[in-house]
């Protein structure tokens, strides 16, 4: 399996980034690109098995949220069509 890195610089304090990302019931802050989330279950959004269905089609887990390390890792599971569970994790980073 291969890997990858991607990396954004966000000017802002990390409280507020974590604060906008941390609640994975919500993709405000990727309008343009998440044009709808439905929340999956019972599990609120910011603990650990929360699920997600962003644009009709990618399925997501919420496995991770740490918010002494400003992390979460969610497993993504994309259509039929192109079968295949990923898993990443994302965290932000004061420097």
């Amino acid at each position: 399996m291969g890997s990858c890195y991607n990396t954004s610089v966000v000017n802002a304090p990390i409280a507020a980034v974590w604060d906008k990302i941390r609640n994975f019931h919500k993709m405000d802050w990727a309008a343009g690109v998440i044009t709808s989330v439905e929340p999956v279950g019972d599990v609120p959004g910011d603990e650990p098995g929360a699920g997600r269905v962003l644009n009709e089609a990618i399925h997501e887990t919420l496995r991770t949220l740490n918010d002494d390390d400003y992390s979460l890792t969610p497993s993504t599971t994309v259509p039929a069509r192109f079968p295949r569970t990923t898993s990443a994790t994302i965290s932000a980073k004061c420097g």
